[in-house]
């Protein structure tokens, strides 16, 4: 596969950003600041509350999201799960692990 630099768009996506160690955090601080003239999108998603050093760059932006409550989060398990009845055990223990 040959690819077209400068045309494509890439998107990275880090989940729970606030479980890195150390060396993580210094690689993600690295590759924030290497793609900031790149056709890159970094889509990170951490808890309330963290913060590092390169969210401080012109080019990071933060989109917070309010939690779900619980009529909307059993909305979403029963999209995700579906709606038969023999897999009701499963929503309801997703339903309750999940914060409201």
């Amino acid at each position: 596969m040959v690819r077209d630099h400068g045309t494509q768009t890439s998107i990275i996506i880090i989940d729970d950003l606030h479980w890195l160690d150390e060396a993580s955090e210094e690689f993600v601080a690295t590759l924030a600041d290497a793609i900031a003239m790149a056709r890159t999108m970094l889509v990170i998603k951490s808890r309330p509350g963290y913060f590092a050093q390169w969210m401080r760059f012109s080019h990071h932006r933060q989109i917070e999201l309010a939690e779900l409550n619980s009529s909307d989060t059993e909305i979403l398990v029963h999209e995700l799960v579906g709606l038969e009845p023999k897999l009701e055990e499963i929503r309801q223990h997703i339903a309750t692990r999940s914060p409201a």
